[in-house]
């Protein structure tokens, strides 16, 4: 099957699909049998993972134009997945939209559209048997009132929904995910979904020979805000291959393909919308790189304020070991703080339980003999959540096993020790949590990757203002600066 982008007058790219193959004319075929909308035996998908489904970003290839996302705003389109309650996925879930203006890379949007009235989306499933369906609206944090299940009284969360109190789910849009692949929960080969389509609710009114979403009376349809909607997304940004798959099985399913728009993706970058949203991601990569193996990591920020932001946010994150440099310390302060950061990076690499692992990495020979309570205090070392070390915790690091990543949190100013030793050879990843403004700060960050280490990765985390600033950034590079992808083992690979 060959899908294509047709261009139409209005220069929009529509998606159409090679008439000449043969599963099109099946799928063809089967429209002309469609008497009513919606399609017999439609609905939500059956033995859905919603766990998987949310667990990582969505980029949509296609969609339908709608009054909140018009086909202005068809670029760069990204769904991010947010559970207010990670335990209890019938709360509701937020979603995080981002796509720009106009071209890419474009004006930054975020949930709520063009309008003037930026507001979070939030999805809520109807009930736990059929975690498919789901209830979607604007989402207003408790105390206000929040459609999609808080309530504006002064009481702690969580209680029964009250009709009285409460707008009902059923008055909120629909949102089905009607397919997914490539295979499903269960079956042998299931690894997470890479490809799903998803529905605002059934598609009831009749159209080409099929049905679609919307109103079938076409000034309603052009403000309507729920119950019209039809994205293909893939968990790869720019991913024609299953566009292709996704529209045909879209088209079996009845759904008239084409109102689809083709979403630009190639290029883009994905800005995250705010600063707290830059930690939340940075958490999730953290955790998504401690399924390899113990692992080193330097993150760079621009001043203290944002420093202080880090250590608490990385703090409290399992099997985590936070390290921190500032220009208050001296630089006897912070070369021991290397060192020590040093010591326990090697040691958690190359641990074996049962044996001895005494041994110390080149350059750090006089870890094991630092001054007692500089361990701790001095470089504000915090140890899986446990808190800054005390007075007399020595250079020694409590359960050296379980620490996976050994995070070091500098500013600018603090990293001065190290510009003429350079970080650890297995110290394989930098982020820039904070762009560099100037071409000198960013070679000097980039230049404390050890000369002999194997593998060098650099991180810039970019929020919505920002994509101006990291152009020129990418500018200062030597080779292109490319999206960060899905899966973290395509470029981590595992210790184990």
């Amino acid at each position: 099957m060959c899908a294509r982008a047709a261009s139409s007058v209005d220069g929009a790219h529509h998606l159409s699909l090679n008439s000449k193959h043969q599963g099109y004319q099946d799928a063809r075929r089967s429209l002309t049998q469609v008497a009513t909308c919606p399609p017999s035996g439609l609905g939500p998908l059956q033995n859905f993972d919603l766990v998987n489904f949310i667990s990582a970003p969505w980029y949509t290839q296609a969609m339908q134009p709608t009054y909140y996302q018009p086909a202005t705003t068809l670029f760069c389109f990204r769904a991010l997945y947010k559970p207010t309650d990670s335990s209890d996925l019938l709360k509701p879930i937020i979603i995080e939209d981002y796509s720009n203006l106009y071209n890419v890379n474009g004006k930054a949007l975020t949930s709520g559209g063009v309008g003037s009235l930026q507001y979070e989306i939030a999805a809520r499933v109807f009930n736990a048997s059929e975690p498919a369906a789901w209830a979607t609206g604007p989402y207003f944090p408790y105390p206000n009132l929040n459609i999609t299940g808080h309530v504006l009284v002064d009481v702690p969360d969580p209680i029964p929904l009250d009709p009285a109190r409460d707008v009902p789910l059923s008055a909120l849009g629909s949102t089905w995910i009607v397919a997914a692949g490539p295979s499903q929960p269960g079956a042998a080969d299931f690894k997470g979904y890479q490809w799903a389509i998803v529905s605002a609710g059934p598609p009831t009114t009749p159209s080409n020979g099929a049905c679609r979403t919307g109103s079938a009376n076409s000034f309603i349809e052009r403000w309507q805000t729920k119950n019209i909607g039809l994205s293909l997304v893939s968990r790869i940004p720019y991913d024609p291959g299953n566009l292709q798959l996704m529209a045909a099985v879209a088209q079996q399913l009845g759904y008239d393909t084409s109102v689809l728009q083709v979403v630009q993706q190639a290029g883009c970058i994905y800005a995250v919308s705010s600063s707290e949203v830059k930690l939340t991601t940075l958490v999730d990569l953290l955790l998504a790189l401690q399924a390899n193996g113990p692992f080193g990591c330097t993150v760079i920020c621009s001043s203290r304020d944002a420093l202080e932001i880090l250590v608490t946010g990385l703090s409290p994150i399992q099997h985590t070991s936070v390290r921190c440099l500032h220009s208050d310390l001296s630089d006897d302060a912070r070369t021991l703080v290397l060192q020590l950061h040093a010591k326990d990076l090697h040691e958690a690499i190359h641990y074996k339980p049962g044996e001895g692992n005494s041994s110390q990495p080149e350059g750090s020979q006089h870890a094991a003999s630092a001054p007692q309570g500089n361990g701790g205090s001095v470089g504000g070392h915090l140890e899986n959540g446990n808190g800054p070390g005390s007075e007399g915790d020595g250079p020694t690091i409590i359960d050296k096993e379980r620490a996976l990543a050994h995070v070091l949190v500098s500013t600018d100013a603090g990293l001065r020790v190290a510009e003429s030793t350079g970080l650890p050879a297995s110290m394989a990843l930098i982020v820039h949590f904070d762009l560099p403004t100037r071409k000198e700060v960013y070679l000097k960050r980039m230049g404390l990757f050890a000369r002999k280490a194997p593998l060098r990765i650099a991180v810039f985390f970019v929020t919505a203002g920002e994509v101006a600033t990291f152009r020129t950034v990418e500018g200062f590079s030597a080779v292109p600066i490319d999206v960060m992808p899905v899966h973290i083992s395509d470029i981590f690979p595992s210790h184990a």
